[in-house]
């Protein structure tokens, strides 16, 4: 068989090269023609390095999403103080305080996100914001 590929890439294939004029394609088919098994091999061998390329690069996703969300819970556990919340909300725009509670709901805490808006809006004061509570009128009773 081997004699036989040499035959062919030196004797016949230059009288065939001007009729083919790629060299790499004439030189697949002849390959494919002699050897069809070789071009499964070498399809299975390149789907094979796809596969294992595709799963490293899921595995460092996976290590770098297990990062963000350790730092995520760590960072909902500091936010989750309720004495945090009430002294440093009122000091936040409405804007800062929405961007935060979407971030807390995002990681799953909406109880955090909600108290964050609560005590902001307890503090915030300026008519025409966002969180302004209305005020509450009580009716006495005679």
């Amino acid at each position: 068989m081997r004699n036989f590929k040499s035959a062919w890439s030196h004797a016949v294939f230059p009288k065939l090269k001007h009729l083919v004029g790629i060299e790499s394609a004439a030189t697949a088919r002849s390959n494919l023609t002699l050897n069809p098994w070789a071009e499964l091999r070498r399809q299975r061998a390149a789907i094979a390095a796809l596969v294992r390329a595709s799963g490293e690069i899921v595995n460092g996703y996976e290590r770098e999403i297990g990062t963000l969300r350790i730092a995520t819970d760590t960072l909902s556990d500091l936010f989750s103080d309720s004495m945090l919340a009430a002294h440093l909300a009122e000091g936040l725009t409405c804007t800062e305080v929405d961007r935060l509670a979407d971030g807390l709901r995002a990681a799953g805490r909406e109880d955090i996100a909600d108290l964050w808006l609560t005590c902001h809006a307890d503090g915030d004061t300026d008519e025409g914001n966002l969180h302004v509570k209305e005020p509450v009128e009580y009716a006495v009773a005679a």
